[in-house]
């Protein structure tokens, strides 16, 4: 439950995922994250035992910031359809420059977004409410910094055999 917790927090404050979008599935990778963003959020509300009034004010604050997510992907979608139709038809190089500082603009724009929502959220709670978060993160950035350094044996083995693939996660 921790774990899920400190995933939840971590993809929210980093919000880096969106930097590598995929570009053939742009849509469909943008409802996905907004609807992660809502469950994670829900998940978080549950552990922290928001009040009624918190409750109220978290969906508030929610319903708008998602609003403003969707317009914010759909612009990317659109300006990312112009970038690869500029890099299809091998226009000026600096049409395709400014195109990606347009993109990288609107990238930017939706991690404000997202910082804004998360600073807002933590106007919301209380004090032992913080300190719980501030726990949930800590963990969250000591479980990534394990996985970052955990060795991949099959990786620098390719011809080992997994143990017990039908267990193992990720």
């Amino acid at each position: 439950m921790k774990k899920l917790l400190a995933l939840f927090i971590i993809s929210l404050i980093s919000c880096t995922s969106v930097l590598a979008m995929n570009k053939s599935d742009d849509y469909k990778y943008c409802k996905d994250y907004t609807e992660k963003i809502k469950q994670e959020r829900a998940t978080i509300s549950n552990a922290l035992q928001l009040s009624e009034e918190q409750s109220k004010k978290m969906y508030e604050l929610t319903q708008k910031t998602n609003t403003a997510l969707n317009e914010k992907f759909y612009s990317l979608k659109q300006e990312t359809v112009k970038l690869n139709l500029l890099r299809a038809e091998n226009k000026n190089p600096e049409d395709i420059k400014s195109q990606e500082k347009v993109i990288s603009q609107l990238k930017k724009e939706i991690d404000n977004i997202v910082q804004d929502e998360n600073k807002a959220f933590k106007k919301i709670l209380n004090h032992e409410q913080r300190s719980k978060l501030r726990l949930i993160n800590k963990l969250q950035r000591k479980s990534e910094q394990a996985k970052k350094h955990q060795k991949d044996y099959y990786k620098s083995n390719p011809k080992m055999r997994k143990f017990a693939p039908h267990i193992q996660a990720n």
